[in-house]
């Protein structure tokens, strides 16, 4: 059977929607992983569990390390749909941890 050239464009712009808007990718922000999450969870193991990164949403000072330098939390943010997760991670490590939506 021979393929339709035209349908090529079809197929590979559907393909960059899905990719794009996130349709083909297991939803990762549920109540199950945000279970899994614990205080002290490493940063490298939320990003698997939830897929990637998040978005940053703030950086904050909240005490001081050896030498005078700050001891920071960064504030991240991950969404799918109604269902948020965000987490503050000190020192590589989750600190706090909320979610909303689920």
């Amino acid at each position: 059977m021979r393929m339709i050239c035209g349908s090529r464009p079809v197929v590979a712009l559907a393909l960059l929607l899905c990719v794009a808007l996130g349709g083909c990718e297991k939803k990762k922000v549920t109540k199950s992983n945000f279970d899994q999450i614990q205080i002290g969870t490493p940063f490298p193991d939320v990003e698997k569990l939830l897929g990637g990164p998040g978005e940053r949403t703030g950086t904050r000072v909240i005490g001081e390390l050896r030498g005078g330098k700050p001891l920071t939390a960064q504030t991240y943010r991950w969404k799918n749909g109604g269902a948020t997760i965000e987490l503050e991670f000190s020192q590589g490590k989750v600190s706090k941890k909320s979610s909303s939506g689920m």
